[in-house]
């Protein structure tokens, strides 16, 4: 389970909260078989991390990415693996 800080000062001080809606909607995408670049994305979206590079972006990642920002599973559908 990943854990999300709000602060460098939880780390430090065992603050430690763990974010509910994150873990439930990868939970969620493992379960309907989604694709994995599309998990990756919308991980990296949701944790507001810098997007991969150029020659390793997918259109999957590119569209997790997205949602991940917007926090949205409204997509999940589209990729699940056929």
């Amino acid at each position: 389970m990943l854990l999300i800080f709000r602060s460098f000062g939880d780390l430090a001080y065992g603050r430690l909260e763990v974010d509910k809606s994150y873990y439930e909607a990868i939970e969620k995408m493992e379960n309907m078989g989604v694709e994995p670049e599309y998990i990756v994305g919308w991980q990296g979206g949701f944790l507001r991390m810098p997007e991969r590079e150029e020659q390793r972006v997918t259109e999957a990642y590119e569209a997790g990415f997205a949602d991940g920002q917007e926090k949205t599973l409204d997509n999940l559908e589209n990729w699940v693996k056929k």
